[in-house]
């Protein structure tokens, strides 16, 4: 269960930020145990000898590989973003009533949230979460 920092039970501003940097360092440090166990992720995932993994130690002659896990990551990137996102114009809209439903609205509606995710980057966003779900599971 996630706590949260309620502020408004100190008094001094000081006691507020010290408060807050020991909160982060604490936090930081159980996080600590989690971000070495995505490095070695990252590690396997895009390496192309075994000297830079947690294999290097065994006796093997071999230690060039393809990328191989590297290649399904990037497929299944592909395919979940083309099944997201099939094309430029995916945003549609579909009014309650005949009146919502005019063309004039219609297309007025569907451009302007066309226009506000690209201002916005949304489809970037979403490509890096695709990516956080392959390779970390979440």
């Amino acid at each position: 269960m996630a706590r949260t920092l309620d502020l408004q039970a100190f008094l001094n501003a000081e006691d507020v930020a010290t408060t807050i940097a020991n909160y982060w360092q604490s936090w930081d440090n159980l996080r600590a145990p989690w971000v070495a166990e995505k490095k070695e992720i990252q590690e396997y995932l895009f390496a192309t000898s075994t000297r830079n993994t947690a294999n290097a130690t065994l006796p093997w002659k071999n230690r060039i590989h393809i990328p191989k896990l590297c290649q399904i990551r990037d497929n299944l990137h592909a395919n979940y973003m083309a099944t997201l996102r099939p094309n430029d114009n995916a945003i549609v809209w579909e009014g309650d009533d005949t009146e919502a439903e005019t063309r004039d609205k219609r297309l007025t509606i569907q451009n302007y949230m066309g226009n506000k995710l690209k201002q916005s980057a949304f489809w970037d966003e979403v490509e890096k979460l695709i990516l956080d779900y392959i390779d970390y599971g979440n």
